[in-house]
């Protein structure tokens, strides 16, 4: 079976090795009562500066940062036993949760495609489930170098809304974008939508809940915090 098949197959199921389900009659709970959902605001995607500069990977890092993950560098690093809510690809392996020092019993998990978050039931019932129920304050979008979904030209295989997502993505950074190609204008819309992920999460949630991008890089086994530059 391609990637492209299996991820549009799995993208509404939670992963069933470490997920919490959500029960049928949770789910019945939250249909008949659509005020507990948090509504989320459509991403925020502010367009790069026009200044030319050498690369793509520069001109995009006016705008944001990577910081290699280290141990004891994020806050359930610090503090064992902390719930997490983890947004994660569908196409990805399942390493980048031990390597980030997550384990099994703290996270709750959520995959779709691109590891986007997006206005459906599936992403909808889950937020509300971690943070009304659960009481979980910190969420962390995390994409991966590579994805099958998240590229620089348009995937044929994405359906919408996923498509329409990325379709927005790279609107907004089309000029950066056109200065590139291949691996390293994919590698720049997979930082790119995790950080349009972020910024959607953080505007639309109180200030308590703590929005975390990561990008994983499958090579080397590491993982990178993307921060908006100053912050």
């Amino acid at each position: 079976m391609s990637s492209c098949i299996r991820t549009i197959l799995d993208h509404q199921a939670f992963q069933p090795r470490r997920i919490k389900h959500l029960s049928h009659t949770f789910l019945l709970m939250f249909c008949s009562r659509p005020a507990a959902f948090p509504r989320l605001l459509r991403p925020q995607f502010v367009p790069s500066r026009a200044a030319p500069l050498h690369t793509m990977r520069d001109q995009v890092r006016t705008r944001y940062e990577l910081r290699q993950v280290q141990s004891n560098s994020m806050p359930w690093q610090r503090a064992p036993g902390k719930q997490v809510l983890w947004i994660g690809c569908s196409d990805s392996d399942y390493d980048e949760l031990e390597t980030l020092g997550l384990q099994a019993d703290q996270v709750l998990e959520y995959r779709n495609l691109g590891n986007m978050v997006i206005d459906d039931l599936s992403c909808q019932t889950t937020l509300g489930y971690a943070l009304e129920q659960l009481k979980i304050r910190d969420i962390v979008v995390c994409g991966h170098y590579g994805c099958h979904i998240v590229q620089g030209k348009p995937n044929p295989c994405v359906p919408e809304p996923w498509s329409r997502t990325l379709d927005m993505v790279r609107s907004a950074h089309n000029h950066a974008l056109d200065q590139t190609s291949g691996q390293e204008r994919d590698r720049a819309m997979v930082e790119l939508n995790i950080l349009g992920q972020v910024q959607s999460l953080s505007q639309a949630h109180d200030h308590d809940v703590q929005v975390f991008g990561v990008v994983y890089d499958r090579a080397s086994k590491t993982g990178y915090q993307i921060t908006e530059a100053g912050c």
